[in-house]
């Protein structure tokens, strides 16, 4: 429950500052060529999708598993099966996000 309730809160927080930090915060500062349009779905729906898809996978195994096979079986054999595999997609993802920006990171760190 509280893996749900934090991914939830950060669908809203993240859609909320994202969208005050890079549209309305440059204005105030008098900055408003720094300014984005980026609206605060768009910024939500990219936080959907890296929160809510594993989320749902998540709660989809732990459903069918359950049902299908009892939760002994589950938390005995399959979620100690199923755990490297999650740590090797959360490795990966963070080095498929620093990849994509690593000429950037590189050659403007100051602007990352």
């Amino acid at each position: 429950v509280l893996v749900a309730l934090n991914s939830l809160f950060q669908i809203v927080a993240y859609s909320l500052l994202g969208w005050f930090y890079l549209t309305k915060l440059p204005d105030l500062l008098g900055m408003s060529n720094a300014a984005l349009d980026v609206s605060m779905w768009s910024i939500a729906r990219a936080v959907a999708i890296f929160l809510g898809i594993p989320l749902l996978a998540g709660y989809l195994s732990r459903a069918v598993g359950e049902r299908r096979r009892g939760r002994d079986w589950y938390e005995q054999s399959f979620l100690p099966r199923i755990g490297p595999i999650a740590l090797w997609g959360l490795l990966f993802t963070i080095v498929a996000l620093f990849a994509l920006q690593g000429d950037r990171i590189v050659h403007a760190p100051g602007d990352v």
